[in-house]
């Protein structure tokens, strides 16, 4: 089960293959990490097409962010984060 799911309206990129659109991305974990003098927030994804699960070029399945508050919301944090990226691989083209 996901966390939520985004809906990519243009075609994809999997290391030189086409990820044909329309295909999903689902965020499965937000964790808040502490890892000695590095601490940020981490976000894990699975990107899936019509056949199932694929790699992505443009999102990796793990990706660090800069450390979220504790009292933000998980939107909040989704906004800051994985939302950004999505808006710089696919511009206007992800829900």
């Amino acid at each position: 089960m996901s966390l939520k799911t985004y809906t990519i309206t243009v075609d994809g990129d999997d290391n030189g293959n086409v990820i044909a659109q329309p295909f999903t991305i689902d965020v499965h974990q937000i964790a808040s990490l502490d890892e000695g003098e590095s601490s940020f927030t981490q976000v894990r994804v699975c990107t899936k097409n019509a056949t199932g699960e694929c790699q992505n070029s443009a999102i990796p399945d793990s990706n660090n962010y800069t450390l979220q508050s504790m009292a933000s919301s998980s939107n909040a944090v989704l906004a800051a984060t994985i939302e950004v990226d999505l808006e710089a691989a696919y511009p206007g083209a992800w829900s």
